[in-house]
């Protein structure tokens, strides 16, 4: 159904966007400054690819860490960040819910505004291994999400989605949590240095986000909103593969129901608790 009629606060959304690229820029700093290569993933990559700027309607960004300098970033990068900002594990914050780190502003809750920084981990050699692989990675997600997930700050939830993730929340209750998490960082380094490809082990999108390791050997620093950030050398084989056509933005009606999308589920509640002017 479409959301044509339905209101959309552009200034709101432009607030919101102005503290997303706050975080990407503090991200980059430090990682720059620690020696640790990032590259902007999935929307944000678009956005950069496409206009040179976040897209008009993500209140979020996103980047990709590859596997073997996860470790350096956390004890190289992240003390380096400013007294606003913090990282959030699940090692160190027992009330995140995401198995990847995410970077916020100590003073906003986490589902308002983020970073969302996702792992480049070594997939099994065969890609149908590697299939089975990140199908396998999300379900040990998708289970530690539901064991420690808040629904009531998650206003775009459905009823019938917030009784899953109630209901699922019961039924993984035997499952410690430490257990999920433990497997689940162990089986982040299950595809050995040796192989060729890598994954999203906390993504959604199945085998499109088994990438080839040779993508990201090499990057690109390009301008957006004015900065320059990194995006993979072969960014456009990489988001073909997880989009298809990635440059042709989507209908007018569809961008418009995404900014209502935003409006109602991020400014609007952040208006409510005074998080925006």
């Amino acid at each position: 159904m479409s959301t044509v009629h339905a209101a959309v606060d552009t200034a709101g959304v432009a607030a919101i966007q102005d503290k997303v690229k706050e975080l990407l820029l503090e991200l980059d700093r430090v990682t720059t400054q620690a020696g640790v290569p990032i590259f902007l993933a999935y929307g944000s990559a678009i956005g950069a690819a496409r206009d040179g700027d976040l897209i008009p309607w993500d209140v979020d960004a996103d980047v990709w860490l590859p596997h073997e300098h996860h470790q350096r970033f956390l004890d190289d990068a992240v003390p380096l960040l400013g007294a606003d900002y913090e990282l959030l594990t699940a090692e160190t914050h027992d009330d995140y819910e995401y198995l990847f780190p995410r970077l916020v502003f100590r003073s906003i809750h986490h589902v308002y505004v983020r970073v969302d920084v996702f792992p480049l981990d070594p997939a099994p050699r065969s890609r149908w291994l590697a299939a089975a692989y990140v199908k396998g990675m999300h379900l040990l997600d998708r289970l530690f999400f539901v064991k420690r997930a808040r629904t009531d700050v998650r206003a775009h939830y459905s009823p019938a989605k917030r009784l899953l993730t109630r209901t699922l929340k019961v039924l993984s209750a035997p499952l410690p949590t430490r257990v999920l998490l433990r497997t689940f960082r162990r089986l982040q380094s299950a595809g050995g240095t040796r192989s060729s490809l890598v994954a999203n082990s906390c993504g959604s999108y199945g085998a499109r986000e088994v990438f080839e390791r040779a993508w990201f050997g090499e990057t690109v620093v390009t301008p957006v909103f004015g900065h320059p950030l990194p995006l993979p050398a072969a960014y456009d084989a990489v988001l073909t593969q997880v989009y298809g056509d990635y440059l042709t933005p989507v209908s007018e009606e569809r961008q418009h129901d995404e900014l209502v999308h935003a409006t109602a589920t991020f400014v609007e509640p952040m208006r409510a608790e005074g998080l925006l002017p």
